[in-house]
């Protein structure tokens, strides 16, 4: 569970992942189905967003000026800095 507020929360297109970002930088999927813990991984500041992508159980989030991308096929995390114009 995380331990800081959630800031935003993302279920997957196909209903089988739920995530969410909290203030102190922590974002965690799971399992829809069953509760488990399938990742979860921190960037340097609160959580702007999470967002799965509307074709596919991706998901991206982003704080801080980072930008993170998961795969569930692969369960890595991708992580790149970001510049907000």
């Amino acid at each position: 569970m995380p331990q800081a507020p959630v800031l935003t929360v993302s279920w997957s297109a196909d209903g089988r992942h739920v995530a969410c970002g909290a203030a102190d930088g922590v974002v965690i999927v799971w399992s829809a189905a069953d509760g488990e813990i399938l990742v979860s991984y921190a960037h340097d500041g609160g959580v702007a967003a999470v967002a799965f992508s509307p074709t596919g159980p991706q998901l991206a989030s982003i704080a801080a000026g980072e930008l993170a991308l998961w795969s569930p096929d692969s369960h890595m995390v991708f992580k790149d800095a970001v510049s907000v114009s």
